[in-house]
């Protein structure tokens, strides 16, 4: 673990008057930098469906080399899940029971885990 970045909203009594008119959702954004030599290379995202359609069409290491979403029960999460994998392999190796039974029971709150090691963020537009 090199790098952890924590991003979310404060909790003044300005942003929570302003949430009563257009409320905004709070985000927590983690984002673990890891070595060369720490892992295989691959990309995996596991994401709600919708937010997996959007991801898939807008960054760039997924819509390179993971073509296609499968269905989250076939890997043990919930069927509001998509799976987005580069790797059959890995994809098990990662997905195990006890990060399936996490992401299942807390599917409300995870919008999506994104891992990668070719992440180069969003395609740029021509």
């Amino acid at each position: 673990l090199s790098q952890c970045y924590l991003q979310f909203k404060r909790q003044d009594l300005v942003h929570v008057v302003m949430d009563l008119g257009r409320p905004s959702p709070d985000t927590l954004l983690v984002r673990v930098e890891l070595g060369k030599d720490d892992c295989d290379p691959f990309v995996l995202c596991v994401a709600q469906k919708k937010v997996a359609t959007r991801l898939a069409k807008e960054m760039q290491d997924l819509s390179v080399f993971c073509p296609e979403r499968r269905p989250g029960d076939k890997h043990g999460l919930p069927v509001s899940m998509n799976v987005l994998s580069e790797c059959a392999e890995a994809t098990a190796g990662v997905l195990d029971s006890r990060l399936c039974g996490a992401i299942t029971q807390y599917q409300k709150h995870v919008q999506y885990i994104h891992i990668s090691d070719r992440y180069c963020g969003p395609k740029l537009m021509e």
